[in-house]
């Protein structure tokens, strides 16, 4: 296997280093293994990691020969979760969130699941929720003696706008707003590639064997 990795954009300065990050510095780097293709950038003292999934890769106890891949679960933000087990008694119960999990977090947009574990449940509500923690009640003036299991998740603190849709050439795949003078190339180069991506997806689609991505 051929690893080659390569730095595709020192926009502002040569050497980076924690003081140069955040004081408009910005470093990208590309990997490119068999095809696929990961990106590292830093700007502005964020980084970010873009790739066709983000995975954990370890060997399965059950098969030497094989690996398990787990994929992270992707989404339109940059979101955290808690998640677990609390008990009802009366009826109610108050769920405190752990402190690491207030300190990263915003209140806005929050969101509390929860699943009642007993077969006897009426159904449960959270009739109160923030940042510090949540109550749940069980439906119909239930006076249930029970555990439930509940996830919360929640927006990071800085990342509120976090942007789905971007240009192209916008952080982390570069610093400019759009296509000028000396990008033509690189922007038919782009067009040439996003053809090859999508023939590529058409083909995963119709069960055709499975190449290596389109660089």
């Amino acid at each position: 296997m051929t690893i080659s990795a390569v730095v595709l954009d020192y926009a502002y300065m040569t050497n980076i280093d924690d003081d140069d990050v955040g004081d408009g510095a910005h470093v990208e780097v590309g990997a490119y293994v068999h095809g696929w293709k990961a990106y590292l950038s830093a700007i502005n003292g964020e980084s970010f990691v873009s790739a066709s999934y983000k995975a954990f890769r370890e060997p399965n106890p059950d098969d030497p020969e094989t690996d398990i891949v787990y994929a992270c679960i992707e989404g339109p933000e940059a979101g955290a979760y808690v998640r677990g087990t609390a008990r009802l008694e009366d009826g109610e119960a108050s769920v405190f969130l752990p402190r690491h999990f207030v300190n990263s977090c915003v209140s806005e947009g929050m969101t509390v699941q929860v699943t009642p574990r007993s077969a006897d449940s009426k159904g449960l509500a959270v009739v109160e929720r923030s940042l510090e923690g949540f109550r749940a009640v069980e439906l119909m003036q239930g006076a249930g003696d029970y555990e439930f299991d509940w996830e919360v998740k929640a927006v990071r603190k800085g990342f509120q706008d976090f942007q789905v849709i971007r240009h192209w050439t916008d952080p982390p795949r570069g610093t400019a707003s759009g296509v000028v003078a000396g990008q033509e190339a690189e922007y038919a180069k782009r067009l040439s590639w996003v053809e090859r991506f999508f023939r590529h997806r058409e083909r995963v689609e119709r069960g055709e064997p499975r190449t290596s991505r389109p660089q």
